[in-house]
């Protein structure tokens, strides 16, 4: 690299970080992290929370993780809504709830159904695990494949928790949606206390 371009580019970076801990120092740290990590749809998230027994602070991080508060967010794989669930996955849940007159899978994009929906399905797969990495492992990769690697010795030592998680989409999923807990733990319990 020629040198003006390396001391442009260490000047540039220098003045980067300088206004990044301006901007921290000014606003502070949890002003900054509360603009990452939000609280909307505050009671539908409560309803949910409290009918299914998931903390409120997963559905926020789920949903975060999911589609940054985006309502009307489609994935490549055809997820919708705020809590990104597949129309096959919309219809399973309706079908083991006994629903006869099922809903529309546009429906997904109301937050009162995505949340509703999505904290259900969280909730089963909290059930069915009994852990809360591998429930997030099946909320991200399916349970088909959670059930394959929880079987193999080299993925799951105990047949119950996941040791190694081979997809990497499914792994960095898991581990952001853990972070982005514990910061909404860290901004809002001391806030309710």
């Amino acid at each position: 690299m020629p040198k003006p371009i390396k001391v442009t580019f260490v000047l540039v970076l220098t003045l980067a970080v300088i206004g990044i801990s301006i901007f921290l120092i000014k606003w502070g740290v949890d002003e900054v992290l509360k603009i990452v990590c939000p609280i909307k749809y505050e009671q539908i998230v409560s309803k949910a929370s409290e009918e299914y027994g998931v903390s409120k602070e997963l559905i926020y991080a789920v949903i975060n993780i999911e589609s940054g508060f985006a309502e009307k967010d489609v994935s490549k794989a055809g997820a919708k809504g705020l809590m990104q669930m597949t129309d096959d996955t919309f219809e399973w849940l309706q079908t083991k709830r006994g629903l006869k007159n099922k809903m529309q899978a546009y429906t997904l994009f109301f937050p009162e159904t995505s949340i509703d929906y999505g904290t259900y399905f969280l909730a089963l797969l909290m059930d069915k695990y009994e852990n809360e990495q591998t429930a997030l492992a099946a909320y991200n990769a399916g349970m088909g494949n959670v059930d394959k690697w929880l079987l193999d010795k080299s993925h799951s030592s105990d047949g119950k928790t996941l040791d190694y998680i081979p997809f990497k989409e499914t792994e960095k999923y898991v581990s952001k949606v853990a972070k982005c807990k514990e910061i909404y733990i860290y901004l809002y319990a001391k806030e309710e206390a």
